[in-house]
């Protein structure tokens, strides 16, 4: 499930989608509070209740926003599968349509990256590589290494 990423010291990162997860909440709680302030028909100190509960989001969403390439990069198919599930769970608006919209899109894009993913490796070594020197790389076990700096 997780992978490892090491420097030339050996550490370990470990990559999942928990940068993913904190960025698409951010986002699910703006639209959602966005819904809810736009109801009335008017912007009040009253929608302050609204955003109230995504104050705290923010933080984690900046923070973790550079590494939600890596981690869409490094995740396996499962764990695709996880996230369009907890997109499901947590993308609430009060148009179904629109947020089944959403929900079928996040699928699609999911979907479409991993058939696109499987043409990037050729012969277990990655042909991604950004501009920091990371480089991921395949193993014959299926699971993902990333070594920065070399």
């Amino acid at each position: 499930m997780p992978k490892n990423a090491t420097s030339g010291q050996g550490s370990v990162l470990v990559v999942g989608y928990k940068d993913t997860k904190d960025v698409l909440f951010l986002v699910f709680g703006l639209a959602k509070a966005y819904e809810k302030i736009k109801a009335d028909g008017k912007v009040d100190w009253t929608d302050v209740q609204y955003l109230l509960p995504i104050l705290f989001s923010i933080g984690p969403a900046i923070e973790g926003f550079e590494n939600v390439s890596i981690e869409l990069k490094m995740a396996t198919k499962e764990e695709g599968e996880e996230l369009k599930l907890w997109i499901k769970e947590n993308v609430e608006l009060n148009d179904k349509s629109v947020e089944e919209f959403i929900e079928a899109c996040f699928a699609i894009v999911l979907d479409l990256w991993y058939v696109f993913r499987t043409f990037l490796f050729v012969d277990g070594q990655s042909m991604l590589k950004n501009e920091t020197g990371k480089v991921i790389t395949k193993n014959e076990d299926g699971s993902e290494d990333i070594t920065i700096g070399g």
